[in-house]
């Protein structure tokens, strides 16, 4: 439940876990619940592997959270999963575009940029491509002269698989803490194979022969 919410109250948010955490589980469910209850929310999904990304959408969305929920069902207008687009569009107007990591993307827009196994795409790649993607989120409340000052800023999700101490999203961990004891404008979680051991995802021996 707080990874779902922390989003919402910190800017910047990574998420590193240890393999069979339901990452892109939960990552679904924020995903879904932000488009729902922000109409007009703009979601992309940057990753360096389109088709392992597309799995959030495809399995996780299509065919995991529509049929434990119904009610999801109704707020979704149409999902789309070919070769060319995979996406999701909501009844409110918002949207999760699934995007390539690569010098062809620019262009698209978001209020939500989820930047999937990041630790695989270069950061100068993210900081170049992806991070201009962000926007405000264009909600209806800003046409009403009274709220008109009140924009939201757009949120950043960075989530990966662990990695080592000298790759770069070992200095963006840092960075993370160092913004959550400032003035909680990021936040940084950390999961090992506890809760996947925990939860039956995985067991023991898979540990022992994942850390060989």
């Amino acid at each position: 439940q707080s990874i779902i919410q922390k989003p919402n109250k910190s800017g910047d948010i990574a998420w590193i876990a240890a393999r069979a955490s339901a990452k892109s589980y939960v990552l679904a469910v924020f995903a879904c619940a932000k488009c729902i209850l922000y109409p007009n929310t703009k979601t992309v999904i940057f990753s360096a592997t389109k088709k392992m990304a597309g799995l959030i959408v495809s399995e996780k969305i299509k065919k995991e959270l529509i049929e434990q929920s119904p009610m999801l069902g109704r707020e979704i207008k149409d999902i789309k999963t070919n070769s060319q687009d995979i996406e999701v569009n909501f009844q409110n107007g918002s949207s999760i575009v699934v995007v390539y990591a690569s010098d062809n993307s620019v262009g698209h827009r978001c209020s939500l940029l989820i930047l999937e196994e990041f630790r695989r795409t270069k950061k100068e790649l993210i900081d170049r491509v992806a991070r201009p993607f962000q926007i405000a989120r264009p909600a209806a409340y800003r046409h009403l002269e009274e709220y008109s000052d009140l924009i939201e800023e757009p949120i950043n999700v960075y989530i990966s698989s662990s990695g080592t101490s000298n790759e770069w999203i070992s200095k963006l961990g840092m960075d993370m803490i160092r913004g959550y004891y400032k003035d909680n404008s990021s936040c940084l979680i950390c999961m090992d194979y506890a809760i996947a051991l925990k939860e039956h995802h995985i067991t023991p021996k898979i540990v022992h022969v994942t850390s060989d």
